[in-house]
């Protein structure tokens, strides 16, 4: 099995606390940058994780909403793969206890 990894930083020409910055102006592009930094990698972890396509299509939207609101109340943390992993731990955590298996355990 092939693992899909994509790199979770940001790229295009944007440092880490330039990003940040320019997500916090509320930037549609720094937004777009991050989006396409994250979203492949995002998404494998939780298509292993919850091994549902359907499952890890609505854990990834609500991953990246919840990053993505964070960043417009000025929420967000250095260093960015970190902060955003926790979004996720923590979405994958209410996806896990929503799942049926949990709740026949």
């Amino acid at each position: 099995m092939t693992k899909v990894r994509a790199p979770l930083s940001p790229a295009k020409n944007a440092s880490t606390p330039e990003l940040l910055a320019r997500l916090q102006r509320g930037e549609r592009a720094a937004f777009e940058i991050l989006f396409e930094a994250s979203f492949l990698r995002v998404y494998a972890y939780f298509s292993r994780r919850l091994r549902s396509e359907a499952g890890a299509e609505r854990a990834t939207e609500a991953a990246l909403t919840a990053v993505f609101s964070a960043f417009c109340e000025g929420r967000a943390q250095l260093p960015l793969p970190r902060w955003i992993l926790g979004h996720v731990r923590q979405v994958e955590a209410r996806a896990l206890k929503a799942l049926p298996e949990a709740a026949s355990a």
